[in-house]
């Protein structure tokens, strides 16, 4: 989905990674980053975020991160994947940490607070692309989908929603 400067404008947030930053931080107290953008390194806009919510995902994620950075390789866009681990009683944060090393664009967000919803919300939140777009961590939608959901094949829209349900 397509939430980039509205969302920013909607929540009275500016575009500026440190005062993102420090509004994220004063939110969401207690998530633990890893691999990161430090606050002092600069600011550029990523054009995209891909948010993967996942609770008990380590037999999936490797696959499923390795996909995605292969195709993410091919595209003329810079771009940031962001796991988001909440709660998981396997080795989830483990391997995604230990992915980060293999996946230069790859961070973790990590919370012990359950729920899918609070994963995408968080993941929203912290994400740093112009355009945002949440998937399942089993690539329920091939990877391959995601130009439809992107310009120059959707335009002036703020938020998309696919379903493999309809169709």
């Amino acid at each position: 989905c397509r939430l980039g400067y509205k969302l920013s404008a909607a929540l009275g947030w500016l575009p500026n990674y440190c005062k993102l930053h420090a509004k994220l931080t004063r939110s969401y107290n207690g998530i633990l980053a890893y691999n990161s953008v430090s606050p002092d390194a600069g600011f550029s806009i990523l054009f995209l975020s891909i948010i993967i919510p996942a609770y008990n995902e380590a037999n999936r994620l490797p696959k499923s991160l390795r996909a995605i950075a292969a195709y993410l390789a091919q595209q003329s866009y810079d771009a940031e994947i962001l796991v988001v681990e909440n709660g998981s009683s396997d080795s989830t944060a483990a391997l995604v940490q230990e992915l980060c090393a293999e996946i230069p664009n790859l961070r973790l967000l990590q919370n012990h607070e359950r729920g899918k919803g609070w994963a995408v919300r968080a993941g929203m939140l912290a994400a740093q692309g112009q355009y945002r777009f949440m998937c399942d961590a089993d690539l329920s939608m091939p990877i391959v989908e995601l130009a439809k959901f992107l310009p120059p094949q959707l335009i002036d829209y703020d938020v998309a929603i696919g379903s493999r349900e309809a169709p």
